[in-house]
């Protein structure tokens, strides 16, 4: 019994460096601006989860590496492209147009397309056979 009250005990003291304090920025408008860039950066830990909303070490670098490149005057697209360099184009959750990633933008909208037609069809070949 007291060997599990000194664990618990142990675990109790220890938990709290698992949360740590983020220095934000001081001005709003680039603090503002950070916070749009994480809602667009996922976690590359947790599973469809943007780094704004990941309580994982990883991501609370990620937050702090992005104020770091704001206040060194990156622009958003210099911090997307480090961060795409660094980790693949799975990190934003928006992918970039380009010819490869054309079915990510349009195959949803052709999937739709067939499924009316799909649909449109069946009810006009359902009507001549009546």
């Amino acid at each position: 019994m007291k060997f599990i009250i000194f664990i618990s005990v142990l675990l109790f003291c220890f938990s709290s460096f698992a949360f740590t304090v983020e220095q934000k920025i001081a001005d709003p408008v680039l603090e503002k601006r950070a916070q749009k860039i994480f809602e667009d950066v996922r976690c590359v830990v947790c599973a469809g989860q943007s780094i704004a909303d990941s309580d994982v070490e990883l991501a609370s670098d990620l937050r702090t590496l992005i104020r770091k490149k704001i206040e060194s005057g990156a622009s958003d697209k210099e911090i997307a492209q480090y961060l795409v360099d660094r980790y693949g184009e799975e990190i934003l959750f928006l992918p970039p147009f380009k010819p490869s990633t054309i079915f990510l933008w349009f195959g949803p909208f052709l999937i739709l397309f067939g499924g009316f037609m799909a649909v449109f069809l069946n009810s006009k070949n359902k009507r001549k056979n009546s």
